[in-house]
């Protein structure tokens, strides 16, 4: 109970700390802060019990789902993942002889996440939290079973980097967790080691807020009467041009004259 008390009074107040300092956002942005953007994934991939609790079946198969949600002026986002994972073995005991083990796993992770989606396209990540673990063991032997599972709470950290597509992702994940728990009489961890790759749909990403919060840019525009005074300069410059084509005619035409009193 000690160290369930302690790991909610360590843990909680980093949860939450963040929803009750970044909570008042400026007028100005709340309208586009007020939306919110996250994601639903699924992941598949591995994890890695420990090797001298578990074995032979510290190896597992693990499936889940991993969601993540914020509004766009908060720094931080919700994050809510479940995972179930399983594996088996068999080993050589000189006494009963070949026994076999089934592992099954377990986990609600909640916590925070920071992404950083400043990037067209890559979103890295990492996050971390409380985690609610169960497992179970079965062993077998000599037409034989027995079977023991608890649960445990603890905490985990990870992080990882997606692609998005449109709005959708695809990428991996790595994390490790924790959590203590007792089987067979044997104080074991139901955390472990986790990898695996990402596929799921992002919504109200970071393109359309970089849109609606783009700097509108000026267009130069001309002064009042620009047009105008352009326009009358223009005119005086044909003019000018036109009152000179007149003084060559007259020139030509002066020149005809006093060739013709010559003949």
């Amino acid at each position: 109970m000690t160290f369930k008390k302690n790991l909610f009074q360590l843990v909680v107040p980093v949860l939450l700390g963040p929803l009750f300092f970044f909570g008042p956002l400026p007028r100005a942005a709340a309208a586009e802060g007020n939306k919110w953007t996250g994601n639903a994934n699924v992941f598949s991939g591995a994890k890695a019990l420990d090797e001298h609790d578990w074995t032979p079946a510290d190896e597992q198969n693990e499936f889940g789902f991993e969601t993540d949600f914020r509004k766009r002026g908060w720094p931080v986002s919700i994050e809510l993942d479940f995972l179930g994972a399983a594996g088996s073995g068999s080993a050589f005991d000189p006494g009963p002889g070949e026994l076999k083990m089934e592992s099954r796993t377990s986990e609600l992770n909640v916590g925070i996440r920071k992404t950083w989606d400043g990037f067209p396209h890559v979103r890295p990540y990492v996050g971390g939290g409380l985690t609610f673990a169960g497992a179970s063991a079965k062993i077998s032997g000599l037409g034989t079973s027995a079977t023991d599972s608890d649960r445990g709470t603890g905490l985990w950290l990870g992080g990882g980097v997606y692609w998005t597509l449109g709005a959708f992702n695809i990428g991996f994940d790595l994390r490790g967790s924790s959590a203590k728990v007792t089987i067979f009489n044997v104080d074991t961890d139901a955390g472990g080691g986790h990898f695996g790759l990402l596929l799921g749909y992002h919504w109200g990403g970071p393109a359309e807020r970089y849109k609606a919060a783009a700097p509108v840019i000026a267009q130069p525009q001309a002064p009042a009467g620009s047009y105008e005074k352009d326009s009358l300069e223009l005119e005086k410059q044909r003019l000018e041009i036109e009152k000179q084509r007149l003084e060559l005619e007259r020139e030509k035409l002066e020149f005809e004259k006093q060739k013709l009193q010559k003949q």
